[in-house]
């Protein structure tokens, strides 16, 4: 890029060593948790589609709740990161207080709800008797996981702001190697411990996530000094910050929240598709494992999207907005490019990816099927997803946003699979070809607004 003054701008050495020094440790972090949940898959997979497919379905209101929470710490992110360029820790304080207040105030509404009514829940998902009486279980141990894990991504969420990444992939570690520890014990019954099947994976569940939780705390308030200074900063918040934050988050909060009960109400087509429960049954266990391999071949796109966030947020709060507009276009390029190859390599590992779990043969098509679709839609996936939560949010253009994803998942999306999966029947694999359209024409939309320079906005100075 060359400014009117002739001088010609690129990637600095600060800019580069803060995207890879944020994007390497998310990756790992990302990377990890979506190994610890295929190895969960393996061992429960182990005890066949029924298996898979009721920790899946039981597991899509966290899925849901895991989004809203994803999208408070993503709107309190874009002001964290404004902050942090400014150097105003005060106001990173007062975010993250607002952020903890919104997320487990949800967390412990909707974990008493659940302890209550997860038969009810269950059937929203599967037609088959036995996924509902062993999902309804599973939720039942879990509930309590979702106050548990507001503390945990808000708390990570601040420490990630201010670049101090490494933190919160220390307890994710620590959380992934309890998880898998517990489901091993639990679940097959290992030295004197009772073989408890999707149950135990809910039990191991349960201790990791306290464990993670507690963990982070005690980094956060041991490793980051202002944390602990000015508590007063956390309870104390101004009328006029509070409305700036809701007036940002809420939109990312809402289109987080929405944009997963949509992509849920996509399962439960899926497990209304074939002839028989049992069809469906296959249906959403082949999704699950092909949507794991999506997600191991995307954990740099997602690191990067968050680096990318805090990278333009802090470029603007800073007051350097032509170096963001750069930096913008210039991981776009990256992402898209590192979709094509990750997609690649998606295709061509998808045959050895399913062999690691003992499928029947109707979910081995199925999941044969939607991976090669997914590896081809990867590059433009990838795009969306940088334009969305990297360049988009960190510039603040939160409603922009919002109204995109949701757009493109309850405009296109949700009715394209509802037609072609209860309307029309089609074989599961139509059905999750016409869930693709909305991802199209997201890309096309993306490039324009990223092009516009409409999604810069300062908001803290």
């Amino acid at each position: 890029m060359v400014l009117k003054s002739g001088k010609r701008i690129g990637f600095n050495k600060i800019t580069l060593r803060t995207f890879f020094a944020i994007t390497l440790p998310l990756a790992a972090q990302n990377l990890i948790t979506v190994l610890v949940n295929l190895v969960d898959n393996i061992m429960v997979g182990r005890l066949g589609d029924t298996a898979i497919a009721t920790v899946n379905s039981a597991n899509q209101f966290f899925f849901i709740y895991t989004l809203f929470v994803f999208g408070a710490v993503s709107g309190s992110g874009v002001l964290m990161a404004q902050f942090w360029g400014k150097k105003d820790m005060g106001g990173i304080r007062r975010t993250t207080g607002l952020c903890v207040w919104a997320t487990l105030t949800a967390g412990l509404i909707l974990g008493v709800f659940l302890f209550a009514f997860p038969e009810t829940i269950m059937r929203i998902f599967s037609k088959d008797a036995s996924v509902i009486e062993g999902g309804a279980r599973y939720i039942k141990i879990t509930a309590a996981t979702y106050p548990l894990t507001a503390l945990s991504l808000s708390v990570s969420a601040t420490v990630k702001n201010v670049e101090r990444v490494r933190l919160p992939l220390i307890s994710s570690t620590a959380a992934i190697i309890i998880n898998v520890l517990f489901n091993y014990l639990l679940i097959f019954g290992k030295f004197g411990f009772p073989a408890l099947g999707v149950s135990g994976a809910a039990y191991a569940t349960l201790l990791a996530r306290a464990a993670e939780c507690v963990l982070i705390i005690f980094l956060a308030v041991t490793q980051v000094d202002f944390i602990t200074k000015n508590i007063k900063d956390y309870f104390d918040i101004p009328k006029d910050f509070i409305k700036k934050y809701f007036k940002i988050s809420f939109p990312v909060m809402f289109n987080e929240t929405l944009w997963s009960i949509g992509i849920s109400l996509y399962v439960a087509v899926y497990a209304r598709t074939g002839l028989t429960p049992e069809d469906g049954t296959a249906a959403v266990a082949a999704a699950n494992i092909s949507n794991i391999m999506e997600r191991l071949c995307n954990v740099f796109a997602f690191g990067m999207a968050y680096a990318v966030s805090i990278i333009i947020g802090k470029e603007i709060g800073s007051g350097r907005v032509k170096r963001a507009v750069y930096d913008a276009s210039q991981f776009s390029v990256i992402s898209f490019l590192s979709g094509i190859i990750f997609g690649a390599v998606m295709a061509f590992a998808a045959p050895f990816y399913l062999r690691l779990f003992a499928l029947s043969d109707a979910a081995y098509i199925y999941a044969r099927n939607i991976i090669f679709m997914l590896s081809f839609s990867l590059a433009f996936r990838n795009f969306t997803l940088i334009a969305i939560v990297g360049i988009m949010r960190g510039g603040g253009d939160t409603l922009y946003a919002c109204i995109l994803d949701l757009g493109g998942v309850w405009l296109l999306g949700v009715p394209c699979v509802f037609i072609a999966g209860i309307l029309l029947k089609l074989p599961l694999e139509f059905v999750f070809a016409s869930s693709l359209i909305e991802e199209i024409v997201k890309f096309f939309l993306s490039i324009r607004r990223v092009k516009s320079r409409k999604w810069i906005h300062d908001l803290v100075n």
